[in-house]
């Protein structure tokens, strides 16, 4: 039999109370698993338990209700997990709204379906019971929502992104204390950054110019606040051959601007687009997508060095897109969207990654991965 149980802030959130700190249910012992996203007109989560040695078991499908595109999402982090590890939150694309599972030992169980407050939501972002979803639609837009046990309930709080006709956002992120909430354009080479209200309601967006072209995927550094984000460098959506490139930054809190650190330092490698960074803020990973390969970063006090002198710190798939890695830090996954596979790697104390699962059968053009 399946334990619940709803803790006093958890309780005060589905009565509708505005404490946004804390996740809104603790489960019966949550999974360690990677799910990826099918994005298929029929949209579907994919769950595949890991074991101690980070390899994978076969995935088991469960339907989101909704509705993927079938083509590129063009996006990072269009699933998203709880910081508990309990809660699992999809994009639905084409349908325009965003799905929510509660994660068990072995399964996933369907909670609720929301409307994304706007069209085609691609990416979301989770601190607590705070949610934002970035729609990518038309000139775009971020919505909030609270994280109760019945699914995602708006907050009434919506923000436009930078004012541009067709911005063609990438991803959507908190910052590591909670405080700010950014986003990346690829088609203005612009990076939103907004102020997170007690209450989760956003100020209007700062805008700050990349340094490179096509911003896409970023990560914040867990230990300095630092701000790593990927330059696909694919202007009109054309990668420039081994042009791309990750630039470190520095954000400023109360003026919610952007300094460069370092960068951009050239991956060597085509379309460098998803990014992650490990727990001890070491390390910063960026997926290839037209070289078919991951570059790894040693982050130095004021700079970036890759790991490899050719980029490729390791092989993959066709066409990598989304990275995760796991909570416990060991090891980082890629979703390979060219032939649907998914490949682990366990990380080394040196940076270097060694493939130790892989996992195949998903569609092509399956976007979305995230482990706990």
């Amino acid at each position: 039999m399946r334990m619940r149980w709803i803790g006093a802030a958890a309780a005060a959130l589905v009565l509708g109370g505005c404490d946004l700190s804390t996740d809104p249910l603790v489960v019966d012992f949550p999974a360690a698993a990677v799910f990826a996203m099918t994005n298929q007109p029929n949209n579907e989560v994919v769950m595949y338990i890991r074991n101690v040695s980070n390899s994978v078991g076969t995935g088991r499908a469960f339907s989101t209700r909704g509705a993927g595109t079938g083509a590129s999402l063009g996006s990072q982090g269009a699933l998203a997990v709880s910081g508990d590890g309990t809660w699992l939150m999809a994009a639905n694309a084409a349908s325009n709204d965003v799905s929510v599972f509660q994660i068990h030992q072995d399964t996933l169980e369907f909670v609720g379906k929301t409307p994304s407050g706007g069209t085609r939501p691609v990416s979301i972002a989770s601190r607590g019971a705070l949610v934002y979803v970035l729609n990518a639609g038309g000139g775009g837009n971020v919505t909030g929502f609270q994280l109760t046990a019945s699914g995602l309930v708006p907050l009434g709080f919506s923000q436009p992104l930078s004012g541009a006709a067709d911005p063609q956002p990438a991803q959507v992120q908190f910052s590591p204390d909670g405080t700010l909430l950014v986003v990346t354009e690829k088609a203005t080479n612009r990076i939103d950054v907004y102020g997170v209200g007690t209450n989760g309601n956003l100020t209007a967006p700062v805008v700050n110019s990349s340094t490179g072209v096509t911003p896409f995927g970023f990560a914040f550094s867990p230990i300095t606040g630092a701000l790593f984000v990927s330059n696909a460098n694919a202007p009109g959506g054309v990668p420039v051959v081994d042009g791309s490139s990750l630039t470190e930054y520095s954000v400023a809190p109360a003026a919610r601007t952007l300094g460069v650190v370092t960068g951009p330092v050239a991956t060597t490698e085509t379309a460098a687009c998803w990014v992650v960074v490990t727990a001890n803020g070491r390390y910063v990973y960026a997926s290839n997508t037209g070289s078919n390969s991951i570059t790894g970063f040693r982050v130095l006090d004021t700079a970036l060095t890759l790991l490899d002198p050719d980029g490729k710190t390791a092989v993959t798939g066709a066409g990598p897109t989304d990275l995760s890695i796991t909570s416990d830090g060991q090891a980082l996954y890629v979703l390979d969207s060219g032939d649907g596979t998914i490949r682990g790697y366990r990380i080394g104390s040196t940076g270097a990654l060694t493939q130790v699962a892989t996992a195949s059968g998903l569609p092509v053009n399956s976007y979305g991965l995230v482990a706990n």
